[in-house]
Formats: structure tokens, C-alpha cells, sequence
């Protein structure tokens, strides 16, 4: 099984979303979303490759949706797994987001 490595601001938007939704709706609800996220990274590093190439982005990440986020992340160079760039609200303004 392959690994996926967060970067530091892929985990500062996991805590971010874990807060906003434990306050907003409940921690149940934050828990189902975190969980679906971690098995779609999952997913990603078993199937490096897969998703939406984003050449209008700086480095040209790779993007995957679940529900309302976008997954970003790159393939490890010698594809033993891959690293998430960043985790953003698909409603959210992409470029100023990963420009931070």
C-alpha cells in the first residue's frame, strides 16, 4: 500500500476544517468529512496519477474533488506514493488560496 505524506499546510487546512465544522454543525460531522478525505488520499496514493492536471497553477498540481474539496498533490518522483499540497474548499478563491 502506498503512503501520502501531508505537507504543513495540507495539515493546517485539515485542522482548519475540523474546527469550522465541529463548530458549525458537530463533531460527528467533522469526523465523516476527515474520514472521507483520508480515504481518498488514500485512494490517490494507491493510484498516483489520477485526477485533473492544474497547469493553471504554479507547479501544476494534480486535483481531486470530494464533495466540496479539492485535494491538490503531486506524485513522489519515483511513485512509491504522494504528497498533498493543500486541501481547499472548491468555493473558495483557488489562486489567492494556494498563493498564501
Amino acid at each position: 500500500m502506498a503512503q501520502y505524506v501531508l505537507s504543513p499546510e495540507a495539515l493546517r487546512d485539515l485542522s482548519e476544517l475540523q474546527s469550522f465544522l465541529t463548530e458549525r454543525e458537530s463533531s460527528e460531522r467533522s469526523f465523516i468529512v476527515l474520514a472521507r478525505l483520508h480515504r481518498a488520499m488514500s485512494s490517490l496514493a494507491d493510484y498516483p496519477g489520477i485526477g485533473r492536471r492544474r497547469d493553471d497553477l504554479v507547479g501544476s498540481p494534480l486535483c481531486f474533488p470530494v464533495s466540496s474539496w479539492l485535494i491538490f498533490y503531486s506524485v513522489r518522483p519515483d511513485r512509491t506514493g504522494i504528497e498533498i499540497a493543500r486541501i481547499i474548499d472548491m468555493r473558495r478563491d483557488i489562486n489567492a488560496m494556494l498563493r498564501r
